[in-house]
């Protein structure tokens, strides 16, 4: 029995009239929302999964059962956010276990479309997803990350801990745009002076000179136990302009009684100064003066004496058959 002819009326309630006949509308190929482009491809062996709105949320490569990444590198689990301005987070396996980061291979590696991007390295403890950032076994930082206006931070971390890599060398380092450098020192899994006095913190500007010294004790601005300012700032011919006195984070003036804050002018007088004599030790649940800071100091019960151990997974076992 042959078609009706394309224009003549057939029989039926809904076919009285002339009619023409419809196009074929191809359905597009469906993307991640958040604008940036889909990574893998079903001829490299990886499964499409879509959220009820048609959006591509998630892309999975495995080798016998496993997670593992195709023969050009490109990860074995990659997923992609639903926010147009989130990120795809891609993660590297072989042979289900996550990439130690060593060599040009990261274990996650997270892109935005803005242009900035983030480099993780650590490893995953077995039956849990929670990942532990982790420095790889060649030395390459935990952490990496770049803004899309040029701002690089580099992280080291012990099992999840940032801290130092090794002794003297900062856990964590800030290098902006315009050249400013900031080094973070973490001798024992947190911002703290080193034993020697050295301040946890430096920064530098463009041409390299040291513009801001900062002392921290557990994380937090603290004095040093020989009354040395928790802050101090200098002007690009080396002169101090501010130094800055803190209790647990909080400005309290110094044990040798100056004010908490002071700010110098260029012939070295005092240009302003704020003066805080007392504050509240959340620990103790009373007040601290300046004349008791040197002893609750030097008591302080939460330092960490010896560096977090690293740890680095067990290679993946490979099995002959």
């Amino acid at each position: 029995m042959s078609r009706q002819p394309a224009g003549i009326p057939v029989g039926g309630q809904f076919a009285a009239a002339a009619h023409a006949e419809p196009d074929i509308a191809l359905a597009a190929a469906l993307q991640p929302r958040n604008n940036m482009p889909a990574l893998g491809s079903a001829a490299a062996g990886y499964t499409d999964t879509f959220d009820e709105a048609g959006n591509l949320v998630l892309q999975v490569r495995l080798k016998n059962g496993k997670p593992n990444d195709a023969p050009d590198g490109t990860p074995a689990i990659i997923r992609y956010s639903t926010n147009p301005e989130g990120a795809t987070h891609a993660t590297f396996y072989t042979d289900g276990v996550v990439h130690d980061g060593s060599g040009d291979k990261p274990s996650e590696l997270l892109t935005w479309s803005s242009g900035r991007t983030e480099i993780r390295r650590g490893h995953r403890r077995p039956h849990t997803a929670f990942f532990f950032r982790q420095d790889s076994p060649d030395g390459q930082p935990a952490s990496v990350k770049t803004s899309a206006e040029g701002t690089v931070v580099t992280g080291h971390f012990a099992q999840g801990i940032l801290q130092d890599p090794a002794p003297r060398v900062p856990a964590r380092v800030e290098v902006r745009a315009d050249g400013t450098r900031i080094e973070q020192r973490a001798p024992f899994g947190q911002l703290e002076d080193l034993p020697d006095g050295t301040p946890s913190e430096h920064h530098y500007g463009p041409a390299g000179n040291l513009i801001a010294e900062i002392r921290r004790h557990g994380d937090k601005g603290w004095d040093s136990d020989y009354g040395d300012p928790s802050e101090r700032r200098y002007r690009d011919d080396g002169t101090v302009y501010k130094e800055v006195y803190r209790y647990n984070g909080s400005l309290l003036d110094s044990p040798t009684g100056k004010p908490a804050l002071i700010e110098y002018a260029a012939d070295g007088s005092i240009a302003r100064q704020v003066s805080e004599p007392i504050q509240w030790d959340s620990y103790t649940k009373e007040e601290v003066r300046f004349n008791t800071r040197v002893t609750r100091r030097q008591a302080w019960p939460y330092t960490r004496k010896e560096p977090v151990p690293p740890y680095v997974p067990e290679p993946p076992k490979r099995t002959t058959g």
